[in-house]
Formats: structure tokens, sequence, C-alpha cells
């Protein structure tokens, strides 16, 4: 049972003050997940996988993803990295924020590829607003 990994996620995304983000613009991530580790733990078993459907060593990886939950035409996957944790990892995700402007709600998934129910999504909301300054906007008011 104290195998079973106990991780801690936090998420910090790379936008504006004032949090609004361009369409079909790159959007950066940092996830970092952390084990809860006891004092007894064994650093050197950290990550490994003890269960009897894996006869040779193997060891934990976690798979961080970005997606647009939703209607079947909007449901999509934004990007996917796999991290491999011991005590921390840490990964970097990229994706393209969506063409459509406003409000987005997107999900950020971290799933273990060897022990069920660990799995943890984060709910994550980005403003979206049409490419360009307001200067542009101006300029196409402007334009006949």
């Amino acid at each position: 049972c104290n195998s079973y990994p106990s991780i801690d996620v936090t998420h910090q995304m790379d936008l504006p003050e004032d949090g609004e983000v361009e369409a079909g613009t790159d959007v950066q991530m940092v996830v970092q997940l952390e084990r809860e580790v006891d004092e007894e733990d064994d650093p050197a078993s950290f990550g490994r996988v003890r269960s009897t459907r894996f006869p040779k060593v193997k060891m934990e990886n976690w798979w961080c993803l970005v997606g647009r939950p939703g209607a079947d035409a909007d449901k999509s996957l934004l990007c996917i990295k796999r991290v491999p944790v011991g005590a921390t990892g840490k990964a970097k995700l990229e994706f393209v924020a969506p063409e459509e402007v406003g409000e987005h709600e997107l999900i950020l998934y971290c799933m273990c590829d060897s022990y069920m129910g660990c799995d943890q999504e984060y709910k994550i909301k980005i403003n979206v607003v049409r490419a360009g300054s307001e200067d542009g906007d101006a300029m196409e008011e402007a334009d006949p």
C-alpha cells in the first residue's frame, strides 16, 4: 500500500497579467508533480511498480495532457507529454490557443500508466481574444 503513488500536482500558465491570450498563439504551462513521501521511504524505490502483472521491472510514468471537453466536434487533445516521476517531476507543456474568441474551459489531465484510481484532472480557464491589437480592430472598423 505504501508504494501506491500519492501525487500533488501544481500548474502555472505563462499568460500576461490580464490573463488574455490571442487566438492561435502558443501557450506554455509548467506542471510540477510531487510524490508524497515518508521519511522511512527508500528513494531508490520511488516509481518502481509492484504488481504481479508486470513480471519485469516496470517504472511508473505519468502522462500530462491538455484537452478541450465538449461536444464531439469540439473535443480535442491540445498536447501530451510523458513525465517520469521519482520524488518529483516537471514538464513544460505547449499548445496553441483555440481560434474561437471568448472564454474556454480546458482540462489538464495527469494520468498514471501503472495504477488505477490515481489520475487527476484540473479545469483551466483561458480568455481568448482576437489576434492583433486593439489598433487592428479599429482599422477593421475604418476599412469599408
